[in-house]
């Protein structure tokens, strides 16, 4: 799905990013090549040897400040 937005969209993976709640969501954005990529604190967020390199954030409130200080300025 990812691969198909990216592909859809003619997006570069390296300058997007993707938010999710569970750690195989990291691991289907950092296979895509997707540069962000920010899990919202859970069950799984301490679960994470071994995993793709990720920002953790405790709410949507907390993804949210971090897309925009990432992408500010259109980094």
């Amino acid at each position: 799905m990812i691969l198909q937005a990216i592909t859809d969209l003619g997006l570069d993976p390296a300058r997007c990013a993707i938010v999710g709640d569970k750690m195989s969501d990291i691991e289907a954005g950092a296979a895509a090549g997707v540069g962000l990529r920010i899990l919202l604190r859970g069950r799984d967020a301490g679960q994470d040897d071994g995993a793709p390199s990720h920002e953790v954030v405790a709410d949507l409130a907390g993804a949210l400040e971090l897309l925009r200080s990432h992408f500010a300025g259109g980094a």
